[in-house]
């Protein structure tokens, strides 16, 4: 897009959906870094036609136009160019709330206080406006920065509403964990019946926040069941407890305040009437006590969260508007499609919204089977601490033993060459990595086997500016593949030193090493990443964590680069 290039200069890509990328940019001049969000309306993925689509795009849009709040995420421009729309947003570079739950278990209540009421107050001043989100989720909630004191902004009002004490919203939309009973009164299994529900408005989202403090404070979601429809059926009828055990397993339950269990219960209301409001939230005793910072604070469902409802019925029909994106799926907005958007839009070139973590995330349909049988695992996951064993190695001078103690100690460490290896045991989403860092001389590769017994991953580290050096570490790596000894372990490619000059970014990695099929059939994930400052590690162990097996040995099939 030449119009975007003229003020922007675009960098790595950040995330993928069906139908849009999400890339870093830096503002022209100025040098501010924001992120653009790139929603291309001919993807033959998006599964309605441009105007649905444009209705979409142009919706959220002018959501975003009308608010102004340092708790809400900033649109900078919009730009439509040759059938795509480029949003460009401030860039939220800190990770979203179930990022910091999943790295270090729930909040304790003087943390999560402060957190609850930034949230609180930028949902405030949207029901001030008559705007609905429709789905407030942890991972719609996204940090400014990874401090420890970073301030935390709503996103993704793609699903956001106008409504008025005339004007209610209708229509199924939304995560369905976090969905208010009022919401689930559009929802039929039966794809061949109308469906006919209850008007809502401001109460839903007071809801969702209830889910989230509730999450926030143990770890795991107040409702789940063995499928879906028993999940909604304890929605509905608001049937939920605050276990001090599961399965024998301690929960957080035992020390939390009486406060807090009030203030969760006036949000999980079952009746919208009685429910909480905004400003009850505010006014509460628990964040009267708990919601002035101390200091700095920390803080997945992470599948279940991304998941979304699907359009079921015909366009057209009240609550069953098609939804012209897959990773969306509203049924209805309850507000007029706007004719035009209320800002100036440069139908040559204009723009859209991005962030790293937030955006390219697939949704799920209610078609799915068992989406809620996955709770089961997920609440052992959460509770149950878990090890895996991983090997890393690569050549001498790839930086391993620095990507080492930036994991373990969080800050760069002066090394020297390893003769022989360092081990560290990291503690991240409640599982103990021991990683094992073999020296990657040529004269000390012949002994890296005698550490390949009980691998479960094996994080293989690219010097990514030394491109001369590329064949050889491909080489290398296809060698270790071969060994049985790995057959069965994950595949982690760190592309490190992309702070250098010159560095080849992931995908240019997969390409001259060949880490695709046919030249690989093992699970392999490519990370690019900065030793250095910490840039991309964590991202890697994520992949790692998320694709753990059960057992002691893993296996996988396939490629996957990220760059």
């Amino acid at each position: 897009c030449m119009a975007l290039e003229k003020s922007y200069t675009l960098a790595e890509t950040l995330g993928r959906g069906r139908f849009s990328q999400v890339r870093r940019c830096t503002q022209i001049p100025g040098g501010r870094s924001c992120a653009v969000k790139v929603m291309d309306l001919n993807d033959p993925e998006l599964g309605a036609s441009i105007s649905e689509a444009e209705r979409e795009v142009l919706a959220e849009v002018q959501v975003l136009r009308m608010v102004s709040h340092p708790g809400i995420v900033e649109l900078l421009e919009t730009v439509k160019d040759n059938g795509k729309y480029y949003l460009v947003l401030e860039d939220l570079s800190g990770g979203d709330l179930f990022d910091r739950i999943e790295q270090n278990g729930p909040y304790k209540e003087e943390d999560a206080g402060p957190l609850v009421r930034q949230v609180v107050l930028a949902v405030n001043y949207l029901h001030e406006k008559g705007i609905v989100h429709r789905d407030i989720k942890p991972d719609n909630l996204v940090f400014d920065s990874r401090q420890l004191d970073a301030r935390i902004k709503l996103i993704d009002f793609g699903y956001a509403g106008h409504c008025s004490a005339t004007t209610p919203l209708r229509g199924l939309c939304g995560t369905p964990d976090y969905a208010a009973p009022e919401i689930l009164t559009w929802y039929v299994s039966d794809k061949a019946t109308k469906p006919s529900g209850t008007p809502y408005a401001q109460p839903v989202d007071l809801w969702s926040l209830g889910v989230v403090l509730y999450i926030l404070l143990c770890g795991f979601p107040p409702f789940y069941g063995d499928d879906d429809e028993q999940m909604f059926e304890l929605i509905r009828s608001g049937s939920y407890s605050f276990p001090e055990a599961i399965d024998g397993y301690r929960t957080t339950w035992s020390g939390i305040s009486d406060q807090a269990k009030a203030l969760v219960r006036s949000l999980l209301t079952v009746s919208a009437a009685q429910r909480a409001t905004a400003p009850e939230v505010l006014a509460s005793d628990w964040l009267g006590l708990r919601g002035t910072p101390k200091g700095g604070w920390i803080g997945k469902m992470r599948d279940r969260s991304t998941s979304g409802w699907r359009a079921s019925g015909k366009p057209g029909e009240e609550g069953a508007e098609g939804s012209p994106r897959l990773d969306r799926g509203q049924i209805d907005r309850g507000d007029a499609a706007p004719e035009k958007p209320s800002h100036p839009v440069n139908t040559d070139a204009k723009m859209v919204f991005g962030d790293e973590n937030f955006e390219g995330k697939l949704k799920y349909s209610l078609e799915q089977k068992g989406l809620v049988s996955q709770f089961s695992r997920w609440i052992v996951d959460r509770i149950v601490k878990r090890e895996m064993r991983i090997l890393m190695l690569g050549l001498d001078n790839s930086g391993k033993t620095s990507i080492l103690y930036q994991l373990k100690l969080g800050q760069p460490k002066r090394t020297v060459p390893t003769i022989g290896f360092n081990v560290e045991t990291l503690e991240y989403k409640n599982i103990a990595f021991t990683v094992w860092d073999v020296g990657g001389q040529e004269k000390l590769r012949t002994l890296w086997r005698h550490y390949f017994a009980a691998t479960q991953a094996l994080i293989f580290v690219v010097d990514s500016s030394d491109r001369a050096r590329l064949h050889e570490s491909a080489e290398e790596l296809h060698r270790l593949i071969k060994e049985e000894a790995l057959e069965n372990a994950l595949l982690l490619v760190f592309a490190n030193k992309q702070d250098l000059p010159g560095a080849c970014n992931a995908a240019e990695i997969s390409e001259e090493m060949r880490l695709y099929p046919p030249y690989i059939s093992k699970s392999c994930y490519i990370q690019s990443c900065c030793a250095t400052s910490g840039e991309g590690l964590h991202e890697g162990l994520d992949w790692l964590s998320s694709n753990m097996p059960d057992e002691a040995a893993g296996s996988g099939s396939g490629s996957v680069g990220k760059s």
